[in-house]
């Protein structure tokens, strides 16, 4: 019949609701918002690092130099100084970790917290160091989020240890005129072993690599995974060019409180990190150096 139309008889496609994405952890900047600030900082080889925050002389290689690496959560060692740690102990010292917390809070701002995260999390942590080949290692058992509440009971007995801070999440989170404020950051260069064994030490961590539930992201995304290109570190300014320091000190910003160095008033020498540190190494020389995380991860 004219005008007449025959009605549509394909079978509608019923739609899939989305189930929506939570970000456990938000975005940040681009790779090149410090690129420049990156290729600017000066590289200073392991040995040389190792020397000058004893006091010793670079041109003689330093052995025997214990490195103490304290992380506030279960992966900041590996991500942030895993390469560093490496061939520290391939040709410098014995590396001792010692962890302040599980990380068992890394996703309470955003959803229940997983049955056993705080074991796993621990697991995870001596399977990576493993991979370092640490000579010892500590767990703390600190409240995630309240290390700081514990900075009194931990500072009874502190005593200095010449101190670097790594950055763990710097280079995701930070302006390029905050990360000047800090200090001087440095690039320590590494070799192939060092890469490879810092590869397989973050695949330890699926607790963070993989989503903890369906609908979540990851709590390490891939995007936050390629801010590490670099064993990167903050040491006091000058230590890079002379790579020699006669007084070392150099700040830690980790945690909010700090005391004063007797020796240079004014300058921050003791963050809690440092205390951490001082209180497992038992009967700890003075050539002990302490590493200590710049921001959370």
């Amino acid at each position: 019949m004219a005008g007449s139309s025959t009605p549509d008889r394909r079978p509608v496609t019923p739609v899939t609701p989305v189930t929506p994405v939570t970000p456990v952890t938000p975005g940040g900047h681009g790779l090149g918002v410090l690129a420049a600030v990156l290729r600017a900082a000066p590289r200073v080889p392991a040995d040389g690092l190792a020397a000058a925050l004893v006091g010793l002389d670079p041109r003689d290689r330093p052995t025997a130099i214990g490195l103490v690496v304290v992380s506030a959560h279960p992966d900041d060692e590996t991500l942030g100084l895993g390469r560093l740690a490496h061939q520290w102990g391939q040709s410098v010292g014995s590396v001792t970790g010692v962890l302040a917390t599980a990380g068992e809070a890394c996703v309470d701002h955003v959803m229940q917290r997983p049955p056993g995260l705080a074991a796993r999390r621990v697991a995870e942590w001596h399977a990576a160091l493993d991979e370092f080949d640490f000579t010892s290692r500590h767990v703390l058992d600190l409240p995630d989020g309240q290390v700081g509440d514990q900075e009194q009971r931990l500072t009874a007995a502190a005593e200095s240890l010449p101190l670097v801070e790594y950055p763990v999440w710097m280079t995701y989170w930070a302006e390029p005129t905050a990360v000047e404020s800090r200090g001087q950051l440095v690039v320590v260069p590494h070799d192939a072993a060092a890469e490879r064994a810092h590869h397989a030490a973050c695949l330890s961590f699926t607790s963070q690599l993989e989503p903890l539930t369906a609908g979540a992201t990851p709590v390490v995304p891939a995007t936050m995974l390629a801010h590490l290109g670099d064993q990167l570190l903050i040491v006091e300014r000058g230590l890079a060019a002379a790579c020699r320091a006669a007084d070392l000190t150099v700040v830690n910003t980790l945690f909010p409180r700090v005391q004063t160095s007797a020796r240079m008033p004014g300058r921050a020498t003791h963050g809690l990190g440092a205390l951490l540190a001082r209180l497992v190494a038992d009967a700890a020389d003075p050539s002990d150096v302490s590493a200590c995380p710049a921001g959370s991860g």
